[in-house]
């Protein structure tokens, strides 16, 4: 039996009768209650309990449903489940199911994770046996072309299961697959994105399969700063991603820090063929049941560091955005913020969709329709917004027959040989809208996305095909050389059968008519399921103007029917009707080369039509000098914007671009095209960045041309440099300074602060850049009351002496007292780092000067060529004072027998030579102008003079008010060059050996003003500087850090792309009371950059 009281209360009460008797009087006894223990505190967070409930074996190819919704977690807390399914795949959810492509033993993982961050994971063992072997294998041809239709060369084709192949400069390619089976083909070229496509060769198959692929050019990728501290990107059209602190892993498991590259590339599924829609449009439900989907939107996320991909850590979600290109259901009823809509992922594997759960509909301003879908997911792959549909009922059966009436001698014997044919299913989208003279038609129904494409015997197969919505169909076969069209109204008609006439293509000569452009003529198109074809050669960067309608002499209406530009297979412009009307299509052509019209028959009596075609437009030249930034352009309607950049050495062009929807096209001194894409889109508002190799020297042209021949509004950027990350954001910490110690390392000297007001207390650290992150130098030096300048930086500064150890000046704002010594408040202390303890210079507290501290400008610390510290002071009356280290005690560097020089300046700068001089820039708040003198020690008369003439005062530019915060520094000769900065311009002097040499001012915007020039460094004869440039807007302000270089001819021009804005920190820059902005330095031939955004700061190297 169990005791009901606490031990130690048991025993006192067992005790109390001996007490008692042993006290004497009991009428003076008291007792004193015995106090209770606390209770033991509560047990800590306990992990989970994952379970799985699956089948232990599964035919390779077939889906298996996994059922962790029994796991739990002791706290009653809501789990996070991932699936890790051993063959590359991933998963998340209660229920989800998966598909294995290949016989094998999988050890699946199931890991749960509560919301204290405890986890646990479980193994269960799959068995996957081998699905049916395929009858036979046929040769099957193939195509791969881009969204412009143009022939991609070079894509790599893996087939699940085993073989591969490579296209050719045509696109195309030739595979061995076997028939009956189903199988996975997968697409992957540099700088597009993945394609997955799923093929089921009937049984029926002979040697005339075949098959198209579309691929999607990749966006650009964008650069997350740092994994380990997380963060959000946008995209086009307002995909984005959102990662939470260290959610990302590499292969093999360990965390991923620093720089990662991020492509968002969406899908726009209501354009021809969905865009480039990836895998089939079939989805698996977590219960294995298999259901036919239509799509609202798909985006491809890829994330990778250094080219290796990478993935969210098991126990994570990323947040995403995808962009909803349908604006209603099949049946027309509107989409709206708030609708749940399912979540898909692409199983790479076998081509199909895995449902993972629901995305909910939210405004969003970045997307086509206003819409976009919010989902969270564990896992990165092509993720999908689509929903299931109504099968038509009954199913008709698509045959393809001979068109008997065409009479063609032999060619019904040709027609005999084909056992396939490939269909196209495509929604009818209805008629477009003509915008204005000379616009793109663009469809007036944003339908879901539908586009099948499937390889069918010509006797004929049934499909799942959407109830609510027309269709329409182009047939091929024989590798196109027989075409044919057919359509189905919306609705369950009862229709039974869809019959497709197939004619030659020969019927209008081989491959079609061959014209010239321009072309105006009349051709006569025959009875409904005709197919004419007109051939010509284009020049690229025109737009082609396009009018077809009934000829004056024709007796009747044209049919009805549609239009089609190709370049190669994929179509360029889908017009869904053979009667352009009143107002001819514009549209741009991407490149040279060949292009097809084809005009396309589906119901009616044969007429004539009026074809006219020609190429409009004109190109607007301009000679472009690199580096250039927020160039505003407008050219004219039809005109073509033509940059010709002079390229003199083999270098990398680092491009941005901010515009409406536009094709760029870039071509390298030596011909070769390195970029020819659609860019940009109305809703864009970050650029869009790219680099681009290139291999030789002459003149690189840039073109630019709207999609649709009307006037672009562009804004670009292109230089030979450009700022990429080096190491991992740190977060929490103020930049201070930046330099460089005597082993040539970036060393930063960094803040933290605790508390705020009277009870603010810093600590100061150094961390060096060592193999792409950093490595602390001595211990962090805490506790202290610092002085903050008047921008709010701390007033500190580091050094390094020549024995290579870091040598620490730092402003006190409270008196110390250590023993024999007490320290008031607002002076200046110097440190040692010696060993691993910081130790005072010259004294027993490091008192550098007795006199208060001024706020406005940063103290200087440098070394002198006698290895002496030599430091600068900024002192409260608005005072410079310059102090050395000499015989163990801080002298004041001044003339012979001179108390010690003071200088009227609130701010300054100091530089040294090898030989012992001294140089100082000073300027006061009153804005009279900058001064230079030189400290000379063995000189007569010895001591500070003036460098240049009027007493060494700066000519200010004209017009312009006297520059503020100088900064200076010594080129290759020991002459000194000088920055500085007003409100409107910032400015670079350089001392020729006897006078001061200003060229022109570079303003800043009307709406904008420079800050003070936070970095300044040399390389070469190149002063290069560094400042937040603050725009002034209607909805308020906002900063970017700027890098600029003046060069010897006094040309001055942004360092970078963007006119040397750094893209990661725009548009919010913000300072952090503790430390603020941005600084340089050259070390090695390299320019580094430590930039401070809030609380992050982060080190950025120069790229040229």
């Amino acid at each position: 039996m169990k005791p009901s009281l606490p031990l130690p209360q048991l025993w006192s009460l067992m005790l109390l009768p001996f007490l008692l008797l042993g006290c004497g009087d009991h009428s003076q006894l008291s007792l004193t209650p015995v106090t209770p223990p606390p209770p033991p505190p509560p047990p800590g967070n306990l992990a989970p309990t994952p379970r799985i409930s699956v089948g232990d074996s599964v035919v390779a190819g077939q889906p298996l449903a996994f059922d962790g919704s029994a796991s739990s977690d002791p706290e009653g807390g809501a789990l996070l489940l991932n699936w890790d399914f051993a063959d590359g795949q991933h998963g998340g959810g209660a229920r989800i199911a998966h598909v294995f492509s290949a016989a094998g033993r999988y050890r699946v993982r199931l890991t749960a994770t509560d919301p204290q961050g405890a986890s646990a994971s479980l193994d269960r063992e799959i068995t996957v046996t081998a699905a049916p072997a395929a009858a036979r294998n046929v040769a099957v041809r193939g195509k791969v072309s881009g969204l412009d239709g143009a022939a991609l060369s070079g894509v790599s084709v893996s087939v699940q299961g085993g073989g591969s192949a490579e296209t050719a400069a045509d696109g195309g390619l030739s595979l061995m697959l076997g028939v009956g089976v189903p199988q996975t083909l997968r697409f992957a070229k540099a700088g597009y994105a993945l394609q997955v496509l799923s093929l089921n060769l009937p049984n029926e198959t002979g040697s005339d399969a075949e098959f198209s692929v579309v691929m999607l050019p990749q966006q650009p990728a964008l650069t997350l700063a740092d994994a380990a501290a997380g963060g959000t990107l946008s995209g086009k059209d307002g995909a984005s991603i959102q990662l939470p602190a260290g959610a990302l892993v590499k292969a093999d498991g360990s965390p991923v820090t620093g720089a990662v590259r991020i492509a968002m590339t969406p899908v726009d599924i209501t354009q021809p063929r969905s865009g480039g829609f990836p895998g089939r449009f079939e989805g698996i439900n977590a219960d294995t049941a298999r259901l036919p989907l239509v799509s609202l939107g798909t985006t491809e996320f890829a994330l990778s560091q250094d080219g290796a991909p990478v993935q969210i850590a098991p126990g994570q979600q990323a947040e995403i955005l995808l962009p909803v290109y349908a604006d209603r259901r099949l049946d027309g009823s509107p989409f709206a913020a708030g609708d749940r809509i399912p979540l898909w992922s692409l199983d790479e594997q076998s081509g199909a969709w895995i449902n993972e759960g629901e995305g909910v509909l939210e405004a969003a301003a970045g997307s086509p329709t206003g819409l976009a879908m919010r989902a969270r997911v564990g896992h990165f792959s092509w993720w999908n917004s689509d929903m299931g549909f109504e099968v038509r009922t009954p199913k008709p059966k698509l045959k393809c027959v001979y068109d008997d009436d065409i009479g063609l001698p032999g060619s019904r014997d040709t027609f005999a040989q084909a056992t396939l044919c490939k269909w196209l299913a495509e929604l009818d989208r209805g008629i477009p809208e003509q915008k204005a003279a000379g616009a793109k038609a663009v469809a007036t129904a944003r339908l879901p996305g539908f586009s099948a494409e499937t390889l069918i015997p010509v006797d004929g197969a049934a499909l799942d095909l959407p109830a609510a919505a027309g269709l329409r169909f182009s047939v091929s076969a024989l590798n196109g050389s027989f075409v044919g069209s057919g359509s189905l109204p919306a609705g369950n008609t009862g229709q039974t059968e869809l019959v497709v006439k197939m004619r030659p293509v020969q019927a209008q000569g081989e491959g079609g008519e061959d014209i010239s452009l321009p072309f105006d003529g009349s051709r006569k198109l025959p009875s409904a399921g005709s197919v004419s074809r007109l051939n010509f050669d284009a020049q690229g960067f025109r737009w082609l103007k396009l009018s077809v309608e009934a000829s004056a002499d024709s007796g009747s209406a044209l049919p009805r029917g549609s239009l089609r530009l190709f370049k190669g297979e994929a179509p360029l412009l889908v017009y869904p009707e053979l009667n352009t009307g009143s107002r001819p299509l514009i549209q741009l052509l991407p490149d040279d080369g060949r292009y097809t019209l084809e005009l396309v028959a589906t119901e009616g009596t044969p007429a004539t039509a009026r074809i006219r075609i020609e190429q409009v437009g004109s190109d607007q030249d301009e000679t472009l000098s690199l580096p250039f930034s927020n160039l505003n352009r407008f050219p004219e309607a039809l005109t073509t914007l033509r940059l010709h950049l002079p390229i003199t050495a083999a270098r990398t062009l680092y491009l941005t671009s901010l515009n409406t929807e536009s094709r760029m096209r870039l071509i390298a001194p030596d011909g070769q095209v390195l970029f020819n894409s659609a860019v940009g889109s109305p809703q864009q508002s970050v650029p869009d960045e790219r680099s681009l190799r290139m291999s030789g020297t002459g003149t690189a042209v840039l073109q630019l041309a709207s999609l649709d021949g009307n006037p672009p509004s562009l804004r670009l950027g292109a230089a030979l440099s450009h700022w990429l990350p080096v190491t991992p954001l740190l977060d929490g910490y103020g930049l201070v300074d930046l330099v460089a110690d005597h082993a040539g390392g970036a060393v930063v000297l960094l803040v933290r602060q605790t508390g705020s007001g009277s009870d603010a207390r810093f600590a100061l650290s150094l961390r060096r850049h060592v193999d792409g992150g950093w490595q602390p130098v001595g211990p962090e030096l805490g506790d202290l009351r610092l002085m903050t300048g008047s921008t709010g930086g701390v007033q500190a500064a580091v050094a390094f002496d020549s024995d290579n150890r870091p040598l620490l000046l730092y402003g006190l704002d409270t008196t110390v007292t250590t023993p024999g010594s007490t320290i008031s408040g607002s002076q200046f202390v110097a440190r040692r780092l010696t060993g691993e303890d910081w130790q005072p210079l010259a004294n027993d507290t490091g008192l550098v000067s007795s006199e208060r501290v001024g706020s406005f400008a940063r103290p200087k610390l440098l070394v002198d060529s006698q290895a002496r510290p030599l430091a600068g002071l900024p002192l409260s009356n608005g005072a410079v004072l310059v102090t050395v280290l000499a015989d163990g005690r801080w002298r004041a560097l001044s003339t012979p027998d001179a108390a010690g020089d003071r200088f009227n300046g609130d701010y300054f700068d100091l530089a040294n030579e090898n030989n012992g001089r001294v140089y100082l820039a000073t300027a006061p708040r009153s804005g009279s102008g900058t001064v230079v003198r030189r400290f000379t020690p063995d000189s007569t008369p010895a001591g500070w003079q003036p460098v240049g003439p009027n007493d060494g005062l700066l000519p200010q530019p004209a017009g312009e008010s006297a520059s503020f915060a100088p900064r200076i520094a010594l080129d290759a000769n020991d002459d000194p060059i000088v920055a500085g900065s007003s409100q409107r311009y910032t400015a670079v002097w350089r001392f020729d050996g006897s006078q001061w040499r200003n060229g022109a001012a570079s303003r800043i915007s009307s709406s904008d003003f420079a800050g003070a020039i936070e970095g300044y460094t040399l390389l070469g004869a190149r002063a290069l500087l560094a400042y937040s440039n603050t725009t002034v807007t209607n909805a308020g302000s906002f900063s970017r850090p700027v890098v600029q270089a003046n060069d010897a001819a006094d040309s001055t021009s942004g360092l970078g792309v963007n006119g040397g804005a750094v893209v990661q920190f725009v548009p919010s820059f913000a300072y952090n009371r503790t430390g603020s902005g941005q600084r340089l330095l050259t070390v090695g031939g390299e320019v580094y950059q430590a930039i401070q955004a809030s609380s992050q700061m982060q080190l950025l190297r120069l790229t040229e």
